[in-house]
């Protein structure tokens, strides 16, 4: 996808963040995928790495889990939407769910003195 196309994402750019934090340049050959089976296959088959919620990289019996931390990357969820189409009654159901349980971790909580 040429940079001019590109759409950002949150945990784009958290890598992005993490990658300057640590005076690294990004990877020059990167790719993006958001289907698990089609990351899998890319981690199985080439010598590529991904940065990957811990426990689906510790249920591969053929990948390995580099020991890195990365730190305050994916803090952040997000939906994608497509333009000019109605969520079903069960997507809806269920975004209106993570934004309920997000605003409930993030309500003020009264002080006591």
């Amino acid at each position: 996808m040429s940079e001019r196309h590109r759409v950002e994402t949150a945990l784009r750019t958290e890598l992005e963040e993490f990658f300057h934090r640590n005076d690294c340049s990004l990877p020059a050959n990167l790719v993006e995928a958001t289907a698990f089976l089609t990351i899998r296959q890319l981690l199985v088959e080439t010598d590529m790495v991904a940065a990957l919620p811990e426990l689906i990289g510790a249920s591969g019996p053929r990948l390995t889990a580099l020991l890195i931390s990365l730190d305050l990357v994916g803090a952040w969820v997000g939906l994608t939407r497509t333009a000019g189409r109605r969520l079903s009654p069960a997507s809806e159901a269920m975004t209106q769910s993570l934004i309920t349980i997000a605003h409930s971790m993030h309500a003020p909580t009264a002080h006591t003195d």
